[in-house]
């Protein structure tokens, strides 16, 4: 597995070697129709969490953003992009080239695990659900995908109907996440928080929590519910923290933008 991805300050443009991440980029345009990681993440690919605990052990802030809806990219937009691939030209998305994740998203979007947000953007800026998380996991590890009546998980805010709901059942049965709050829900609609992002890529890295050692993060005290995970992802060198680099912003809501740099730094780059 590779390692790479980031934080708040995440923002730091997306290179292997570390540096405190830069912070979030500035607004992007208003959010276009919402990213159905769905539809095409329905046909592709999803999430992780901690050691066995409920997600709920890392408040999760926020609102709710809607699933964001992916328009399938016609031929022609595919023909373009291939012939801008072979210039060297990373346009993929209009709205990225200020980013400092543009590389990340780039990296995902080659491999298709994402397709924007629609209308040629990604939205790097809008926060990411954890039910969109579950489709990117389940892409970027190629993950079989289950129905709830195939595996042992039944959340109860989860229908089969839910745009996620075979990626969210897919990283449950791998052993990605436990739900939420009492672990009898998902809550596929709450952004994943920073904390829930380590807890993610530890699982999904399998990563030795158990004998890492802590204290990066001014802000990850000792008895933190997900201590262990972020020292493993920062040990790995797939976050540099936020602001400063000093603290971990464990309670601050990834953006796509981050998430993006986040799996590039795990699964991708050397």
């Amino acid at each position: 597995l590779k390692s790479s991805v980031v934080t708040s300050i995440d923002g730091e443009a997306p290179q292997p070697p570390p540096e405190p991440d830069p912070p979030a980029d500035p607004p992007a345009d208003p959010p276009p129709a919402e990213e159905e990681e769905s539809d095409p993440d329905e046909e592709e690919q999803p999430e992780e969490e901690g050691e066995g605990q409920p997600d709920g052990e890392d408040p999760e802030e926020g609102e709710d953003p809607a699933a964001e809806e992916e328009p399938e990219p016609d031929a022609e937009e595919e023909e373009e992009e291939e012939e801008e691939e072979e210039e060297g030209e990373a346009a993929r998305f209009a709205d990225i080239s200020d980013s400092a994740h543009a590389r990340a998203i780039e990296e995902i979007a080659v491999r298709e695990i994402t397709k924007g947000c629609g209308q040629g953007n990604f939205c790097p800026n809008l926060p990411v659900t954890r039910g969109q998380m579950a489709a990117f996991l389940t892409r970027v590890m190629n993950l079989p995908r289950f129905d709830a009546v195939d595996g042992l998980w039944e959340f109860q805010d989860v229908n089969p109907d839910h745009t996620h709901s075979e990626s969210i059942y897919a990283i449950a049965t791998r052993g990605l996440t436990d739900g939420c709050r009492s672990g009898t829900t998902y809550c596929p609609d709450e952004p994943v928080t920073r904390a829930t992002m380590a807890q993610f890529l530890a699982r999904a890295l399998e990563l030795d929590i158990a004998n890492v050692e802590t204290g990066h993060f001014f802000d990850v005290p000792d008895g933190h519910p997900r201590e262990r995970e972020i020292a493993a992802i920062a040990y790995r060198e797939i976050t540099q923290g936020c602001e400063d680099g000093n603290n971990f912003c464990p309670d601050d809501a990834v953006t796509r933008g981050q998430m993006a740099t986040f799996l590039a730094r795990a699964f991708i780059w050397d």
